[in-house]
């Protein structure tokens, strides 16, 4: 995982980082994303296949963002927001609606909330270094 600069403006500050997955799980993933009806042969049917996660320690909390690929009767990503609570559990902040709409976990992932009357942007590029490579 690699951070990426904080861009800042007088609304709030938005915070990017860069997740690399290796090819092999990018072609796995996408393989499994292809699947428009019914669940991949090697998991259970509602169990999640993999998850890459990036966490933001920032001054408004601790927040992490999980990319997971889920099993499904059509697989799916299933991107979501948490923060850290006081008690020292994850909180589900957000979650993008992605069902049935993306067929590669290559991508960028926005989230966006408002925290004490700021703006706080998350953005999650995932990418594979071998990209070039492939085929």
């Amino acid at each position: 995982m690699l951070d990426l600069p904080v861009r800042s403006n007088s609304k709030g500050n938005v915070y990017r980082k860069l997740i690399k997955i290796p090819l092999n799980e990018v072609n796995k993933a996408d393989e499994i994303l292809a699947i428009e009806s019914g669940y991949y042969p090697n998991y259970a049917e509602t169990e999640r296949i993999a998850c890459y996660s990036a966490t933001f320690n920032i001054k408004e909390g601790t927040y992490r963002i999980d990319i997971g690929l889920n099993n499904g009767n059509t697989p799916w990503l299933d991107p979501s927001l948490f923060k850290l609570t006081k008690n020292g559990s994850w909180s589900l902040i957000q979650a993008l609606d992605f069902k049935d709409t993306v067929k590669s976990i290559i991508g960028k992932y926005k989230f966006e909330i408002e925290e004490n009357g700021l703006s706080i942007v998350f953005i999650i590029y995932v990418h594979s270094d071998d990209m070039n490579q492939s085929q």
